[in-house]
């Protein structure tokens, strides 16, 4: 015959305490993932309205250097300009076209960005999850 008292169940509090332990650490895992997720829609904010700031402004240069062209062209017709001044003007009108779209091109990006920052690329796209579980593609 066989008598076991336990007058402290340390397999018992050592699992407790792993358990406290591991509910605390997912508790702060929980925590940064939520700091992280406010930083990465700030950020994404940020930048959408430093994308919006720069398509703004390349559209303004475009514009002065289309009119800056069209000055230089009709000077050209009465003879105060020549041709080399209308080609470096085209030319710096197309350097700026160029900036433009990828000042758009950059912007549109941003705005892709913040929609997967917020969790909005699914709805924007027009993407059903019920869809894709049963196979059928409406769009």
């Amino acid at each position: 015959m066989t008598l076991s008292i336990n007058l402290r169940n340390r397999q018992f509090k050592a699992d407790q305490f792993r358990a406290v332990l591991t509910y605390r650490q997912s508790q702060i895992a929980s925590v940064q993932q939520q700091k992280n997720i406010l930083f990465d829609v700030r950020n994404s904010k940020f930048a959408l309205e430093q994308a919006q700031a720069q398509v703004q402004a390349a559209q303004k240069a475009r514009d002065l250097a289309q009119k800056t062209f069209d000055i230089t062209k009709q000077e050209q017709v009465l003879g105060a300009k020549s041709g080399l001044d209308v080609l470096n003007a085209e030319s710096a009108l197309a350097l700026l076209e160029s900036a433009l779209d990828t000042a758009q091109t950059n912007y549109e990006k941003k705005k892709v960005d913040i929609d997967r920052a917020i969790g909005e690329t699914l709805e924007r796209t027009g993407v059903s999850i019920d869809d894709a579980r049963l196979g059928v593609v409406n769009q």
